[in-house]
């Protein structure tokens, strides 16, 4: 485990997004291509998440983001933020946020 100092994590931006739209990416078994509002701007985020949810299952929800991430191409396709989720063997929980956060919030 690599050892992160407080002040080198005060520099990642995570919010409260809502995913405005979701599809899965051709091709592939994981891969969901989601619009996601982060409050005065929209952004593309390609995440593995197909595993243990439909694209229904995400489309009006809200979860938390990583904005300030290198961007990374997946298939051809750019994500420009992270979704935060739990990863384990049998599936895959995305971090939702209560429906009474606004949108663009600040997670610290």
């Amino acid at each position: 485990m690599t050892i992160v100092k407080l002040d080198e994590f005060r520099m990642l931006d995570f919010r409260v997004g809502q995913v405005e739209s979701a599809e899965k990416v051709a091709n592939t078994d994981r891969l969901i291509r989601m619009i996601i509002n982060i409050g005065g701007e929209k952004r593309q985020v390609i995440a593995g998440i197909g595993n243990s949810y439909t694209p229904e299952q995400l489309i009006d929800r809200k979860l938390m983001v990583l904005v300030n991430l290198e961007h990374k191409k997946f298939k051809g396709l750019e994500s420009e933020a992270m979704l935060l989720a739990a990863d384990w063997e049998d599936g895959t929980s995305v971090i939702f946020v209560g429906d009474d956060v606004p949108i663009g919030t600040r997670v610290v």
